[in-house]
């Protein structure tokens, strides 16, 4: 009674109608619930309750462009439920649904890098991935370092063809791909990219070019007891066996440690192996990617005490 009170009292708000559902449901009135709940959804967006229960009847009909419009409205307001995500992965599993998901991200200026992190982070890769790259390939601008950041995240989790095909567009250019391992500067963005090699001691590295030559060098200035991590980066490579080849070059007074460069291989579903090193130094080496276990790969490269620099570093199979 109080319910119906209230809708014709202020007969638009969808609130109210949500109120009459809810107390239709309760008394036994099932399809007076399901009108008062289909009005809601029309006449207010920001009603959860309403959005709700429409994205999952759309689901139910197959309608997955509908139930996607209404799971994005749920996730604006800020209902980023485990019951959103589960009606946002339903919807991106056909392409009607990854389609609209694309669109809106098209035209969203507003929460479109937001929403890119926050679904690497929180659904299924496999329809979120095509979905971002649906979004691209129709023209939809990321910030590059939120997609950069998206696609690491993919790598972390295994999830390389999301990654790759993401991973493309006008902020992969010029940046390195998943199997360059050359050095590169950082673009004047600050993103050097997910496939490109970050400062972990920042104090202690610079990438700058080599005098005289084209090509770029990884400098690094370490004044701590032993060998330091320098820089990390991660890659997608096919399995085999790499030939590595690198030029170093090492100032008066250096350590005569080794470079060594590491490698975590992950899994497709992110589970982290130990890790496998290679020291480098004089006459050829050689690192194995096995043929399981280890979908994406996380490098980094240690320097002994002392300065000196690195470059042309390459990782190639035989032919």
């Amino acid at each position: 009674a109080i319910a119906r009170q209230l809708l014709l009292a202020r007969p638009l708000p969808a609130e109210n109608h949500s109120v009459l559902a809810i107390a239709a449901a309760k008394n036994g009135e099932r399809e007076l619930a399901v009108r008062a709940l289909g009005l809601s959804a029309g006449r207010g967006w920001r009603e959860p309750l309403a959005q709700t229960a429409a994205a999952q009847g759309a689901l139910e009909v197959g309608d997955h462009a509908s139930a996607a419009r209404r799971s994005l409205a749920l996730w604006s307001i800020g209902q980023r439920t485990e019951a959103t995500v589960s009606l946002l992965d339903r919807s991106s599993m056909v392409e009607a649904g990854r389609a609209e998901i694309a669109r809106w991200l098209g035209a969203s200026d507003v929460w479109r890098d937001e929403y890119l992190v926050w679904g690497a982070r929180n659904l299924p890769f496999d329809g979120h991935g095509k979905t971002a790259a649906h979004a691209i390939a129709a023209g939809a601008s990321f910030d590059c370092a939120k997609l950069g950041e998206t696609v690491v995240s993919w790598l972390n989790r295994g999830a390389v063809a999301a990654a790759n095909a993401t991973w493309a567009g006008p902020c992969a250019r010029g940046l390195r791909g998943p199997g360059d391992f050359a050095f590169t500067p950082v673009a004047e963005s600050g993103n050097a990219g997910p496939f490109g090699w970050h400062a972990v001691n920042a104090a202690g590295f610079a990438i700058d070019r080599e005098a005289k030559k084209r090509r770029w060098n990884l400098s690094y200035d370490n004044r701590k007891p032993g060998s330091t991590r320098v820089a990390v980066r991660m890659a997608a490579l096919a399995p085999g066996a790499y030939e590595i080849s690198f030029s170093e070059q090492r100032e008066a007074g250096t350590v005569s440690l080794p470079v060594r460069m590491g490698m975590i291989c992950i899994d497709a579903s992110g589970r982290s192996a130990s890790d496998v090193v290679a020291i480098l130094g004089r006459g050829a080496k050689t690192l194995n990617i096995p043929a399981t276990g280890c979908a994406a790969q996380r490098f980094w490269l240690t320097a002994p005490r002392g300065r000196g620099s690195i470059s042309q570093l390459s990782l190639m199979l035989p032919n």
